[in-house]
């Protein structure tokens, strides 16, 4: 039987993993009623459980990742709604932290590697900063990289990186751009 600072943690964690789950239940139930309804605060509330549910794990917790872009869809769906670049922002910070979580050969890189590069590419047609654009294409083609295997992400990937590619080709004129597009969609 564990003793002192260790029996804290062992009586602690699966109270913190069940309240997690919760949160988690709560917040995608929610986010089936917005799907629904189309009711504002319905996604609010997913939003409030899904950061309570977050706030919960440590920095360093091996489900901290999926839990990060879970409120990050989340807050896409208010950004469906409502337009706002802080949505953005905070989307863009939150696969950051994803990604920062998951290290050269683990298998959901890629997907954050994806989405960030997507969400950024988002940024770049609100704004129109380049940098977001080379940011964007650098994040899908490293993605693309490392799916050689999953077929799944790897459609992902192709789709993403063309994307950003013909972005790229509506803003520069740059054929190479649009013939590299084509090859990957």
């Amino acid at each position: 039987m564990p003793t002192g600072r260790r029996l804290k943690t062992f009586l602690f964690l699966p109270i913190v993993r069940l309240r997690h789950a919760w949160l988690v239940r709560r917040g995608r139930r929610s986010l089936k009623q917005f799907d629904s309804d189309h009711q504002p605060e319905h996604i609010e509330d997913a939003i409030a459980d899904l950061r309570r549910a977050v706030a919960l794990l440590p920095t360093k917790h091996h489900l901290r990742a999926a839990s990060l872009d879970q409120l990050s869809a989340a807050i896409r769906k208010r950004y469906d709604q409502t337009g706002k670049i802080e949505d953005v922002d905070e989307e863009i910070s939150l696969h950051r932290e994803a990604l920062r979580l998951r290290p050269v050969g683990n298998v959901d890189r890629a997907k954050s590697l994806n989405n960030l590069g997507k969400i950024i590419r988002v940024r770049f047609e609100m704004l129109g900063q380049n940098e977001d654009l080379e940011e964007s294409i650098g994040f899908s083609q490293e993605a693309l990289q490392r799916t050689l295997t999953d077929k799944k992400e790897r459609i992902r990937s192709l789709g993403s990186l063309g994307g950003a590619l013909a972005t790229r080709f509506e803003h520069t004129g740059n054929k190479e751009d649009l013939e590299i597009a084509i090859g990957h969609f």
